[in-house]
């Protein structure tokens, strides 16, 4: 047996023993909390990626108001910059803290899930 899959197999046999607790008190098996917990990766996954889409909607909306205010003239382009750029930091915020979770989840949906069951146990 290879070393990566002796140490799969334990690791599974870990999260099994960690988990059995949990589904003891919640009525249920350990494979049926796991499953679970994969398919709460997808939904967490989608939730970032919400929070994704909500950041890029502010950094475009905030370049496109810089760029139409000051063909307009209402205020003077440094004006529109200093007051717009917060926007598009929070913007920028919520694309960087949502990209790992997105790749996390929807690329490796198990590994997202045993860290969920790590921080359980801890």
């Amino acid at each position: 047996m290879s070393e990566v899959a002796q140490t799969t197999k334990e690791v599974i046999e870990v999260v099994t023993t960690s988990l059995q607790p949990l589904a003891d008190k919640l009525g249920t098996t350990a494979p049926y909390v796991w499953g679970l917990q994969v398919k709460q990766a997808y939904v967490d996954g989608f939730i970032a990626l919400g929070g994704l889409m909500f950041g890029v909607f502010l950094c475009v909306l905030s370049l496109l108001l810089v760029k139409h205010l000051s063909k307009e003239k209402y205020m003077e382009t440094d004006d529109i910059v200093i007051v717009l750029s917060p926007v598009f930091v929070i913007g920028l915020g919520f694309i960087i803290m949502t990209f790992s979770t997105i790749l996390n989840c929807f690329i490796n949906p198990e590994y997202y899930a045993l860290q969920q069951i790590i921080k359980l146990v801890k």
